[in-house]
Parts: C-alpha cells; sequence; structure tokens
C-alpha cells in the first residue's frame, strides 16, 4: 500500500469582490488568495470563460445581480474543488494503478477516441472502488463485496465492467457479477401539456430554449452549441455540445461527424431563432439551473400532478414518446436521439403502440 506524503503546500482560497459603483466595479470580480508557508498572503485577480459570460450578461441586463451572484459562487465552489484534485492522490494500491497504466497503454492510448479522458476516468473509479484490496490476488468475494458497498444504484454496472476488463487483462478467470439494471420512471409531457406550461415561464429565452428541446430531442449542451449553421434551409443538425464549464467538444456516442436531426413540426421556427443567439448569450444561460425553471412552471401548470414535474432532460423523453406514441420504430427513435436501440428499449418500449392496440382503439372510436 503506498504511502502518502502531503508536503509543505500553500493555503489557496478565492475571495468575491460584488459590483460597487463606489469603488467604480461594475461587474463581479474573483481574488485567488495564495498562503505559503512563512510568507505574506498574496492576491492575484482571477477570470475564466464562465465569469466573464456572468458578467456579460449583468452588464447586458440579461440576467439580475442576484441570479449572477449565485453563479459566481457557483463558480468559486468549482475552482476549489480543482484546487483540491492538485493535492497528492492517495494511492490504495500501487499495484492497481500500475495494472490500469499497461491496460491503458496497450489497449487503450491506439484508439480513436472521442474523449479519452472520460475512458481513463471511468478505470480510475473503477480502480478507486476497490480500495486497498489486490486485482492479482483479492477473492472474487472481497472484490465483489466492495463495489457493492461502494455504487449501490446503476453505477455499479459500468464499474463492474470496467473491473472485469482489467481482471481479463492481467489473466485471472473470475468476473464479477453486475447488479440487475433498475429502469427508473419517464416523465414526459405531451404538446398540449407542454404548452400549458410554458404559459407560467416567465423568461422568453427560457421559454425559447425549452421549446427547441421539446422539438429536437437535443441534450442540454447539445442545444446550446447550436450556431447558424446547424439550420441550413430545410434540414437541421448537431454535432457539437458545450458542458458546464463551458468547454465546446464533440457529442456523445463513437462518432464525431455532424448529424442531421429530425424537428417535431411547429418548432423549426424557434430552432432556427435560438440557432442565430449570440454564443456569448447561450453561454450565459448554461450557467442557469434550468432543470428548476421548468419543474417549478409544471407545479404551476399541474399543482395535482406530481408525475408531471418534470425536469429539463425529460424534453428529451416527451420528444422520444411523441415519436414512438404516433408509430415511429425504436430504431429510428434512436437515429434521431443519438443513442443506442438497447437504451430506447429499455426507455420506450412500453410507449410502443401495438396493431392489436391500434386495431383495438379505432373499433372503440368507431363504435362510440
Amino acid at each position: 500500500m503506498g504511502k502518502v506524503v502531503w508536503g509543505d503546500r500553500p493555503r489557496v482560497n478565492f475571495i468575491l469582490k460584488k459590483p460597487n459603483e463606489d469603488e467604480g466595479r461594475k461587474t463581479f470580480q474573483i481574488l485567488k488568495r495564495v498562503v505559503k508557508s512563512g510568507q505574506k498572503p498574496t492576491h492575484e485577480k482571477f477570470t475564466n470563460e464562465r465569469l466573464k459570460a456572468i458578467n456579460s450578461s449583468l452588464v447586458a441586463g440579461v440576467q439580475s445581480e442576484n441570479a449572477c451572484l449565485f453563479q459566481v459562487r457557483e463558480v468559486i465552489s468549482d475552482l476549489m474543488k480543482i484546487e483540491r484534485r492538485k493535492l497528492p492522490a492517495i494511492v490504495h494500491n500501487e499495484e492497481n494503478h500500475r495494472i490500469l497504466q499497461m491496460y491503458w497503454d496497450k489497449e487503450y492510448s491506439i484508439r480513436d477516441l472521442t474523449a479519452p479522458e472520460a475512458a481513463y476516468d471511468r478505470l480510475k473509479r473503477a480502480i478507486s472502488a476497490v480500495g486497498s484490496l489486490s486485482l492479482y490476488s483479492a477473492s472474487r468475494e472481497a472484490l465483489q463485496k466492495a463495489v457493492n458497498l461502494k455504487y449501490k444504484d446503476n453505477r455499479q454496472r459500468d464499474i463492474v465492467a470496467a473491473i472485469n476488463q482489467l481482471l481479463s487483462f492481467i489473466g485471472r478467470g473470475i468476473e464479477l457479477n453486475r447488479r440487475a439494471e433498475v429502469v427508473e420512471d419517464v416523465f414526459y409531457l405531451t404538446p398540449e401539456e407542454f404548452q400549458k406550461a410554458q404559459r407560467f415561464v416567465e423568461d422568453p429565452m427560457d421559454r425559447l430554449l425549452q421549446k427547441v428541446a421539446f422539438h429536437s430531442g437535443l441534450r442540454t449542451g447539445e442545444n446550446f452549441a447550436l450556431n447558424p449553421e446547424s439550420a441550413a434551409g430545410a434540414q437541421f443538425f448537431s454535432q457539437y455540445q458545450i458542458d458546464r464549464w463551458l468547454t465546446k467538444r464533440h457529442t456523445k456516442r463513437k462518432t464525431s461527424k455532424r448529424r442531421r436531426i429530425y424537428i417535431l413540426p411547429g418548432g423549426e421556427d424557434a430552432f432556427r431563432q435560438w440557432s442565430a443567439i449570440p454564443q456569448k448569450v447561450k453561454n450565459a444561460m448554461r450557467l442557469r439551473r434550468h432543470a428548476d425553471i421548468l419543474k417549478e412552471a409544471c407545479r404551476k401548470a399541474f399543482p395535482e400532478r406530481e408525475d408531471k414535474h418534470i425536469v429539463f432532460h425529460d424534453l428529451r423523453h416527451s420528444y422520444a414518446i411523441y415519436l414512438v406514441s404516433r408509430g415511429v420504430n425504436l430504431t429510428q427513435v434512436a437515429q434521431c436521439l443519438n443513442n443506442s436501440y438497447a437504451v430506447c428499449e429499455r426507455y420506450y418500449s412500453g410507449f410502443v403502440l401495438k396493431d392489436e392496440t391500434v386495431d383495438s382503439i379505432a373499433r372503440i372510436i368507431g363504435n362510440s
């Protein structure tokens, strides 16, 4: 088991300075305070793209000072997390880390991965899950127990898959068991319910974003990466996403190519309008809590229906269920969502209308 030596490291903190007209400061500032052993503290003005976007939205009047203050505090929280990651990592078992590095160098480094850092982080989480247990010598039962204690939800399946990869790589003839997957309930709105909920969304920019998400099925980050090139005549495309760190990267799945998307009827104009909005404005909106904004509107629209109190990601489910309930097969839905068929089957197969169901409904309606 590796010994951890923390060393004489400097203490780092971040100071928030609010806009102050008396001091001639109209925007938020962040000062990075560093205290080294035996020395006086130093203060350095800090900025990044997220802070610039927040200040731009404040100056332009897009967001209130209180809304910006909340977001700046989130920036500082994330900065502190980054500083903590710089501290020496606790090495539970150096052998396991060597296995990971050998496996990565042989199997993964030669692959053309869209997000290699995500793949490497997955293997690191798997190593961390078994703690001080050695992949070379620990029993299958001990490894299984460690993972099950660490992960009690669907994440256990992915972690076990990663550990089994490493066990196979070193030639151990054992495999850990993955828990049965728990399929969560799918929440969604029909077009009529969505229109009703939109009446309770105060900000027109939020309404526009929600309309694009409902009619396109795009993920949150994919919506914010849309640009004028995304709407080419009568065709619509998606290729990138912008994460909460305002980093632009390719969308999920293995391919990084631009893909065509299908817009539900009535959403084309909203898609074009949203795509034409300057990226700085969209970046400022990216920092909002869109799940809470939509959920609050749904609470007001459907006070007695908790199943209709959806979050922003559920607009993606709404898009998919709209398609399957109108006879679109799951293979085509998977292509529209940029998902695998297995994922769509797991979530949406219960919403597919079978031929006999359609015939039965037609007879009932005809008789009535």
